[in-house]
Order: C-alpha cells, then sequence, then structure tokens
C-alpha cells in the first residue's frame, strides 16, 4: 500500500454523512488508536472525510468535523461509515467508493454505505454483504437476493460489513 512505502504509517479516510453511527466511527478509531498505542509508533493517521467539509452531526446528535472529499484521494484505506436512516443514498459517497477504487485504496463499507454500493454494482451482489436490515430492503425493492448473510466479506479491493454494532 502507498503509506508503507514512504513513512511506514498508513493513512486512513473515514467517510461519513450526517446521520453516521457514532458505534461504528468508535469501532473504527478505536481498533486504529490501540494499534498505535500497542506498536508503540504511529501506524496509522486518519481523518474524517464528508462530502462537505465542516460539522457533521452523527445519529447519537454529536457531532465532529470533517475534510471536504478529496477530488485525487491519497488514502491507503476508505471507511464508509453507515447512516442511521436506512433509506440513506448519496450520489457523492457513490462516486467517492470509486474514486478510492481508483487510486487503489483498500475500500471497507459499513451497512448503509455496503448497501448502497451493492444496489449500484448488482452484478457484484454475491460476493458482498451488508446490515441485515439493508440486506432484507435490497431483495424487496431491488430483487436482490444473493447478499451474503455473512458480517463481512472481503472481494478485491472491496470489504462490506454487516456494521453498526455487528
Amino acid at each position: 500500500m502507498k503509506g508503507t512505502h514512504e513513512s511506514g504509517v498508513m493513512k486512513v479516510d473515514i467517510i461519513l454523512s450526517n446521520g453516521f453511527v457514532l458505534t461504528e466511527l468508535a469501532g473504527v478509531v478505536d481498533v486504529l488508536r490501540l494499534a498505535n498505542r500497542v506498536m508503540d509508533r504511529e501506524m496509522y493517521k486518519f481523518r474524517y472525510v464528508s462530502p462537505e467539509a465542516g460539522k457533521i452531526v452523527s445519529s447519537a446528535e454529536t457531532w465532529l468535523e470533517a475534510h471536504a472529499l478529496p477530488e485525487n484521494p491519497d488514502a491507503d484505506i476508505a471507511v464508509f461509515l453507515g447512516n442511521s436512516d436506512l433509506n440513506f443514498t448519496s450520489r457523492e459517497i457513490e462516486n467517492a467508493v470509486h474514486k478510492y477504487r481508483y487510486v487503489s485504496a483498500k475500500v471497507i463499507l459499513l451497512a448503509e454505505a455496503a448497501a448502497i454500493y451493492i444496489s449500484n454494482n448488482t452484478e457484484e451482489g454475491l460476493g458482498h454483504t451488508t446490515h441485515w436490515e439493508n440486506r432484507l430492503l435490497l431483495e424487496e425493492n431491488s430483487g436482490l437476493y444473493d447478499i451474503a448473510p455473512s458480517l463481512a466479506v472481503s472481494n478485491d479491493k472491496v470489504v462490506t460489513c454487516a456494521g453498526l454494532v455487528s
């Protein structure tokens, strides 16, 4: 990966939108923070990114400041958080997934972010998963019945995950 060649530090972009799930954020950030602590050096450098820079509010009504989605991402890993709205869709998030894939970043999609990706890449449905609520909606609304019931699935450079507290 790109970050390991230069400084040994992996760059991680955590992508979120208003309504992001706080438990997902905590799960991602704590894993990165603890890895740095256990190794006693900075292995992972992360930043919060969103379609629009500024204050982003979680489903728990906490907030944080995010950078704007980069036009040309330079992250090694991009983690797309889910959303508290089961019907959440975002053209900007969908486009960002493709930008990160284009620069060979490892893309991790949680819950609704995974559902958006699956619904727009139906030929890959069998090789991905999402939260059970999203899976049921995709089955009902889109006729996609081949989505894996797994907690996580790794397929090439894309990992889809059930998200939330899963």
